[in-house]
């Protein structure tokens, strides 16, 4: 796991947040309270056992492209752990097999090109570092990291392109 060795972050917001300057680390740390869940009622499966085959089969469907695989049982249904493009996705199903939402990680290229295009136009100086989708039914939100030499921008956009800031902060050393 990743250090937390001298993170340091003025922000402009109510939410706390440590973020560590490894790449690798701030990728992956959205993914890591669920895993650590495993101990306690969630069960890694495979997909032959327990999964419901309505899930599995939608799964396949969406995610034509996705590897290394993890199913996981929880008292809510089935979540899906997935690597694309390197980075590591997560898929949400009832016990019924009905899919609920989809987190999915990507790098600026990405985005849609009018959300990136608004993302651009506004914060011209940061660099797109990572893109989380949340898809829900109906409707999807991008939540877009924003960051130069000494600031950091967390982004909520929406798909008609309307930018909200979550989350300012500023490194230090």
């Amino acid at each position: 796991m990743g250090s937390f060795a001298n993170p340091c972050f003025a922000q402009k917001s109510v939410q706390s947040v440590a973020i560590d300057n490894n790449k690798t680390f701030s990728k992956t740390i959205r993914n890591i309270n669920e895993l650590e869940n495993l101990g306690s009622g969630a069960t890694p499966l495979t997909i032959s056992k327990r999964i419901n085959p309505k899930a599995v089969d939608d799964f396949q469907i969406r995610y034509t492209a996705a590897s290394d695989v993890l199913w996981i049982s929880n008292a809510d249904g089935f979540v899906s752990y997935f690597t694309k493009d390197g980075l590591t996705n997560r898929v949400y199903y009832d016990k019924k097999g009905r899919w609920v939402f989809s987190v999915l990680l990507y790098h600026e290229d990405g985005l849609p090109k009018n959300i990136r295009k608004v993302v651009r136009s506004q914060y011209f100086d940061l660099a797109i570092t990572l893109v989380e989708e949340l898809q829900i039914p109906d409707h999807t939100t991008y939540i877009v990291y924003l960051e130069d030499k000494l600031n950091i921008k967390i982004l909520k956009v929406n798909e008609e392109g309307e930018p909200e800031l979550l989350q300012e902060l500023t490194k230090c050393d």
